[in-house]
């Protein structure tokens, strides 16, 4: 006959052992779900979500993202498949966003990307919430068919405007009306 302290750890390792497998049943519907309906979970003052998009279309998506929210990056830190953007918000606070490719190919060549917002350090769920929403707009931008091309260098200089024949053609300037036109160089 078992003793009563052994059936007690026996019915605490398999009370663990489902707990274990229904939390993974849970994260891969959450990826799922996150996929289809662009849902994240919020916990512990972190969002978390999944993105259809590979790894290089998704960091410049955040990247553009941070800026159109004028949240200035104050540093980067890129590996192969993952890295972190920090960036600040108007008062002060940090602002951590962690990148990490979940699959090289998924369901019919589909890319997927792990991202995970922080502000501050307790968390702000509003500013996280605006964060997710602009880089969702700025990854369907940069995937939509008729796109601009991607350009893979963070350091990315803009297209310079030329003419037909390939010489550059310098901005052009809007004087204010009376101003003398200054001779060409």
């Amino acid at each position: 006959m078992p003793n009563r302290r052994s059936t007690w750890n026996q019915a605490g390792l398999w009370l663990l052992a489902g707990l274990c497998l229904a939390q993974c049943g849970c994260l891969l519907a959450l990826a799922g779900a996150g996929v289809a309906a662009g849902a994240y979970a919020y916990n512990k003052g972190q969002l978390t979500m999944v993105v259809r998009g590979d790894f290089a279309n998704t960091w410049h998506a955040t990247r553009e993202a941070l800026c159109d929210l004028g949240m200035p990056i104050v540093d980067e830190r890129r590996r192969h498949l993952g890295g972190t953007i920090e960036a600040r918000t108007s008062g002060r606070d940090r602002i951590v966003v962690a990148l990490k490719a979940i699959s090289d190919v998924h369901a019919g060549s589909t890319f997927l990307t792990e991202v995970r917002i922080r502000v501050g350090v307790m968390g702000h769920k509003e500013i996280s919430e605006r964060i997710a929403e602009q880089l969702r707009a700025r990854l369907a931008m940069r995937t939509s068919p008729t796109a601009l091309p991607l350009v893979e260098s963070p350091l990315a200089v803009p297209a310079l405007p030329h003419d037909p024949s390939g010489s550059y053609l310098p901005p052009t300037e809007v004087l204010p009306e009376g101003t003398p036109i200054p001779p060409p160089p």
